[in-house]
């Protein structure tokens, strides 16, 4: 695994879950709003790159999950048509924020909650790649589990306390029983569980700490679940790379 890989995954993840989070908070509080506008915009595009870059550090398992090319699969179009449209409300409420009424920021959080749905079901077919599946209702499932984890990570740059951190926290702590065995079990023999339970707790906790350790516990419990995503998608790999046992010897006739 990529020293730069969970580190891509974080940003990734705390960009597109601000999407999906902090418009909504917008449309009921004026005073979010300024901030908010100017911070969208670069989000969106700071995480457009972190995740070209981590299908990039994986480019077998991204042509696997039709990733790569961008259009090569539905997931890919998806992303390739969410994308743009939520990078033009971005432009929008950045040049006229003062004369949005609050209907026009829920519909900037539908479309980041649109794209981050579609970003964490891509970012677990990558993890899939070549490797071991339990089939399409349990890839589901995981990219739930992801998009928690993303909304938890997405509350770092809302000042308010934290509501979606404890649902984070119970999809880190349970990510690695939703994959199949192939993956979870290496995971559990090489330390993972203490991973995800540094990061459950760590989100589990952000909503009662002071303000001010708010943003070092959500901080530090997305970097945490981006080990686990990154050790996931490494084991995934390397599990489709061991070569097949041999095939029994033919019957003589």
């Amino acid at each position: 695994m990529s020293v730069l890989d969970p580190l891509l995954l974080a940003l990734l993840l705390a960009a597109l879950g601000v999407h999906a989070v902090a418009p909504w908070r917008a449309a009921g509080d004026p005073a979010a709003r300024g901030r908010w506008r100017l911070l969208g915009l670069p989000l969106l595009l700071a995480g457009a790159l972190a995740a070209l870059l981590h299908a990039r550090l994986h480019p077998d398992a991204a042509l696997a999950a039709g990733l790569l090319p961008l259009l090569g699969g539905r997931g890919g179009r998806a992303l390739a048509v969410l994308l743009p449209a939520l990078a033009a409300v971005d432009l929008l409420a950045l040049l006229g924020w003062r004369r949005l009424p609050p209907a026009a920021w829920r519909i900037q959080g539908v479309f980041g909650a649109a794209l981050l749905a579609a970003a964490c079901w891509a970012g677990e077919l990558l993890r899939v790649g070549e490797g071991p599946a339990d089939g399409l209702a349990a890839v589901a499932v995981a990219a739930a589990a992801r998009l928690l984890v993303a909304l938890g990570a997405g509350e770092i740059a809302v000042p308010r306390r934290p509501l979606a951190a404890l649902a984070a926290a119970t999809a880190v702590a349970f990510y690695t029983w939703l994959l199949p065995r192939e993956v979870s079990g290496p995971l559990w023999s090489a330390g993972g569980v203490f991973t995800q339970a540094a990061a459950a707790l760590l989100f589990a906790a952000a909503p009662f700490l002071p303000r001010r350790l708010r943003v070092p516990a959500l901080a530090g419990a997305t970097l945490l679940a981006a080990v686990v995503f990154a050790q996931a998608i490494a084991v995934s790999q390397a599990v489709s790379g061991q070569p097949l046992p041999p095939l029994p010897p033919l019957p003589v006739p």
